[in-house]
């Protein structure tokens, strides 16, 4: 009996090899997908240990690697509108930081990390970086602007 099922399984492992190929050169990323073609045709186990892939490597394929029906994705699209709201709400003047800073106080758990790349995907940004920037140099050059007439005075007081 107990020789039966290892020829059984055996059986099994040979017939998943056959219509996959050669394994070895598969990288481990892609082997997930082969796996799934056999989902309802073996056990998780058997086809696991075929491909030589851990079973939760196998599972969270399953779950969490569907790109449009992942709770990733529709937390992510939520979380895009909800910025493109607060960004136009504002005048398209907040970043990442204060949108970040409103979502939160929303209740909403969110990064400014993820703020930031959504925003970059969806190719928003703060109209006031560039304001940041010209203040920098405005100051900048009123500071040279100063110096250069404290310096010009005291040569023409003493000089």
């Amino acid at each position: 009996m107990l020789l039966e099922s290892k020829v059984e399984r055996l059986e099994n492992m040979v017939d998943i090899l056959k219509n996959v190929g050669g394994i070895e050169d598969i990288p481990l990323r892609k082997k997930p997908y082969l796996a799934e073609r056999f989902y309802n045709e073996h056990s998780v186990h058997l086809i696991c240990e075929t491909l030589d892939i851990p079973r939760g490597t196998f599972y969270n394929h399953l779950l969490r690697n569907k790109k449009d029906n992942t709770w990733y994705a529709k937390r992510k699209e939520e979380l895009r509108l909800r910025i493109q709201e607060i960004y136009d709400e504002n005048r398209q003047i907040f970043g990442a930081d204060k949108i970040t800073t409103i979502m939160k106080n929303e209740g909403i758990a969110v990064s400014k990390e993820m703020v930031r790349k959504l925003m970059r995907e969806m190719g928003i940004g703060s109209v006031r970086q560039s304001a940041k920037n010209s203040m920098k140099m405005n100051v900048k050059n009123t500071r040279t602007i100063l110096i250069n007439n404290l310096t010009h005075t005291h040569q023409m007081r003493f000089g």
